[in-house]
């Protein structure tokens, strides 16, 4: 009974040691090579959410990488909720974003932890 034990406990040892050594996903890998001004669409799940002047900061995570995108105005959305947006490609300080000039640009798919068919149900793609 020990020795079970003491192999179940190195495997998860083993198992929380190696998630928490891997590298994260890429930051904005999804937005490399995307021109600014390019016009996109993408759905992720929102990981990170802060009100800022004039709008509110929001960090998607599509299921590959992490994309920033700042949304001018209030829009309604929670930590865990997987959203639609459509925007366009800026820089800010030197990293690339998806800035959407208004809420009605952003759609909620799913509240928090209901995610349809994990996140990054569909990935970034140009609108024109």
């Amino acid at each position: 009974m020990e020795m079970k034990l003491s192999v179940a406990c190195l495997i998860v040892g083993s198992v929380l040691l190696y998630v928490a050594w891997s590298e994260p996903p890429d930051v904005v890998a999804d937005l490399d090579g995307v021109e600014p001004g390019s016009v996109v669409e993408l759905e992720g799940c929102v990981v990170g959410h802060a009100v800022r002047a004039g709008g509110e900061s929001l960090t998607l995570y599509t299921g590959r990488s992490y994309v920033p995108v700042y949304v001018e105005g209030t829009v309604g959305v929670r930590k865990g909720d997987t959203v639609d947006v459509v925007g366009r490609v800026t820089v800010y300080r030197g990293v690339r974003e998806v800035r959407v000039p208004s809420p009605e640009a952003v759609r909620v798919v799913s509240g928090p932890y209901r995610v349809r068919g994990g996140v990054g149900v569909r990935d970034l793609r140009l609108v024109r």
